[in-house]
């Protein structure tokens, strides 16, 4: 299953700033400046080539937007350095989030993410070629917070392996004839979203509960394993069997429930608007419209309440 954001904004906008028309603007300006870099140096970005990471282009109905193809030879042909060959390796494989790169004490934002930096967190473009941002890891949790809260998603990738610790390996390297490592190694640690908000300073100023909801739904009758002649009996009005699971990951509360539903997923509509999930888990294959529908009545209508309760 993909986790989706779409039934997301329940949790209050006021949490999460938005980007302020200023930033919006001087992004615009930075993205300008590096246009014809970016169209030069990443070919396989144009909208004619980009494929996901098994080359599936986009009008593939398996098509998979989180992951991006970069063809083998090109970190050669464009002299990718070592440590922006580790960094695309991870964008490559997280090409939906914005990556937080650990360098030292800071965490860096390179290329597309320094864009972000900018736009949602009031962050300036270091001088250079390269659009690049950062912010020392002190701000962690409320850099992490403010993103996600504007609606993206958050790979945290961290140093796994000291200057010292490089050295060392690098000299094993050595005895066994391979060619030596020049940068220190470097993990991804966590993905971040508005529904996965752990740390204290990540939450402080949500006390409301955060909900991740994953919804199953298995169709009537005879086709579905998981019930029996004498419950479709019961329920001839139903068309479908329903399973949720929603978990709070700051606090640990989770609920869990069955039901039957009709053809317009009312007890579903209900669910929704009683636990109001910030982020909702799907089964791709296997969702329904009615439930589709659903989950867009839910994500305007808390869109409608959060702007009400801020105007």
């Amino acid at each position: 299953p993909s986790s989706t954001a779409a039934a997301a904004a329940a949790a209050s906008s006021s949490t999460a700033p938005a980007a302020t028309a200023a930033g919006q603007f001087a992004s615009e300006l930075q993205r300008s400046k590096f246009l014809a870099r970016t169209l030069s140096r990443f070919p396989f970005l144009a909208p004619d080539r980009i494929r996901d990471a098994d080359g599936r282009r986009p009008t593939h109905p398996l098509y998979n937007p989180r992951t991006l193809l970069i063809p083998p030879s090109w970190f050669k042909d464009a002299k990718v350095s070592e440590g922006q060959r580790q960094w695309w390796s991870f964008k490559a494989r997280h090409w939906d989030s914005v990556i937080l790169f650990k360098m030292g004490k800071f965490y860096e934002m390179f290329e597309m993410d320094a864009y972000v930096g900018c736009e949602v967190l009031g962050l300036t473009l270091m001088k250079g070629d390269q659009p690049h941002a950062g912010f020392p890891e002190a701000r962690y949790g409320l850099m992490t917070a403010r993103l996600t809260g504007a609606g993206h998603r958050v790979a945290v990738v961290e140093q796994t392996e000291t200057p010292d610790m490089l050295t060392a390996r690098n000299i094993e390297r050595k005895k066994m004839g391979l060619k030596l490592a020049g940068v220190v190694e470097r993990q991804l640690v966590a993905i971040v979203s508005r529904g996965l908000l752990r740390d204290a300073d990540m939450t402080a100023d949500r006390p409301e509960a955060a909900f991740v909801l994953s919804v199953f739904e298995c169709p009537l009758p005879i086709s579905c394993p998981c019930h029996t002649s004498a419950e479709a009996d019961d329920t001839c009005a139903m068309v479908t069997r329903i399973g949720v699971c929603a978990a709070d990951v700051s606090s640990g509360e989770v609920l869990l429930g069955e039901f039957f539903d009709d053809d317009v997923r009312s007890q579903l509509r209900t669910h929704l608007a009683s636990i109001q999930p910030v982020e909702l888990i799907l089964p791709t294959s296997q969702v329904l419209d009615p439930m589709k529908e659903s989950d867009d009545n839910t994500y305007n209508n808390n869109n409608n309440n959060n702007n009400d309760s801020n105007n």
